[in-house]
């Protein structure tokens, strides 16, 4: 009966196909760990960016003061956040027994561990994802603070924004260090205060010197000279109204983000009021030369409005967007009264996106010069056991 034996390799055959095992076990593990090297580095990136909306806002004393506070996680996965936030408390009120002084966004699927907690002058609030499996990848709406105008402010209004030094942000991860925060930036917000508007006493002299009418039945048996005095004066304080006052413009609100690339569209709506006429014209001055007159909508032909307008930066640069009301006297507001700051990024530097394509490039050819290295040689191995 015939014996089955092996083939009789050579030495050299023998150290072929040990190099070519080596060759396969170590390939997959090279590519396998250079992906690896991929994640960690894409997680590790400080990248996330937390802003208030909207930029600024003009409020009266007693007003509410609200602002949602947004995460852009660039390229993290977010899933803890420590807020703290800092304003001027003889300026804006929060009052801590509010129950909606912090009003979280179900959509955001964050819940809130502690806070709000309010300090002289900061506001602390600490969030974490519902579901560990559920990170934040995108820009998402955190929640809402909501605080109340308690005294006017000076022309430059009063800032609210995030002490970078306590706010923490996590990124989910077991490969990430859990005491690195990836807060990249932050950008606060505005809010100008205006005491008791000036308009209140105006009405007040115009029934004054409408009630001078009534002296003149009173004065009508006395001599000539008596009523001449009397329509003199009723003229002159006729006349007062006649000059109006200005028109108040009470708010411009921006819809959404406040920075973005170019072209960046954007949505203004402006608010506002004249105590003693109609308002005729609303005016968007968007900073970038372009300038709209809205005159048949948005309430405009009544003594309140309500407009809306829409438009395209088409250029980066930092554009401060104004809106001016005008009556039917020609009386016009103040510019200072209704204004927002608006950045417009190029298309290709995104402050957040930019680190995203920078990792995955460097290790993306690694990992295909790998796969075509370890492809030639195994062909080139296989050659050579078979020749050999």
């Amino acid at each position: 009966m015939a014996k089955f034996s092996l083939p009789h390799l050579s030495r050299k055959s023998l150290l072929l196909l040990g190099i070519l095992t080596v060759l396969v076990i170590a390939i997959p593990l090279t590519v396998f760990l250079v992906q690896q090297q991929q994640e960690v580095r894409s997680r590790a990136e400080i990248a996330t960016v937390l802003s208030l909306t909207p930029s600024s806002a003009d409020k009266k004393v007693g007003d509410p003061v609200s602002f949602d506070i947004m995460v852009n996680p660039g390229v993290n996965q977010v899933n803890f956040i420590n807020l703290v936030i800092t304003y001027d408390s003889t300026k804006l009120e929060a009052d801590k027994d509010n129950p909606n002084l912090f009003e979280i966004n179900p959509t955001s699927h964050l819940t809130v561990l502690s806070g709000p907690n309010v300090d002289s002058n900061t506001i602390s609030i600490t969030l974490s994802e519902e579901d560990p499996t559920q990170p934040i990848t995108q820009i998402t709406k955190a929640g809402t603070i909501n605080l109340v105008a308690s005294a006017p402010t000076e022309t430059t209004g009063t800032r609210l924004s995030f002490d970078e030094t306590q706010t923490i942000v996590r990124s989910l991860g077991g490969t990430d260090p859990s005491n690195v925060s990836v807060l990249s930036s932050s950008q606060g917000a505005t809010v100008q205060i205006s005491g008791e508007v000036s308009p209140t006493p105006t009405p007040t002299t115009t029934p004054t010197a409408t009630a001078t009418p009534t002296t003149i039945p009173i004065t009508s048996p006395s001599p000539t000279n008596s009523p001449s005095a009397s329509p003199s004066t009723s003229p002159t304080a006729g006349a007062s109204p006649a000059t109006g006052s200005a028109p108040i413009c009470s708010g411009l609100t921006l819809e959404g983000e406040s920075q973005g690339d170019a072209p960046f569209a954007v949505t203004l709506t402006t608010t506002g009021d004249d105590s003693d006429g109609t308002i005729t014209k609303v005016t968007f001055n968007f900073g970038d030369g372009n300038i709209e007159d809205i005159t048949d909508s948005g309430g405009v032909g009544s003594e309140s409005i309500n407009a809306q307008v829409t438009h395209t930066y088409d250029e980066p640069g930092t554009f401060t967007a104004q809106a001016t009301l005008t009556d039917n006297d020609n009386n016009t507001s103040s510019e200072s009264d209704c204004s927002q700051q608006i950045i417009v990024t190029g298309p290709s530097i995104s402050p957040t996106p930019s680190p995203t394509p920078i990792p995955p490039t460097g290790p993306s050819a690694t990992v295909v010069a790998a796969g075509v290295l370890g492809i030639a040689l195994t062909v080139l191995g296989a050659f050579l056991f078979l020749v050999l």
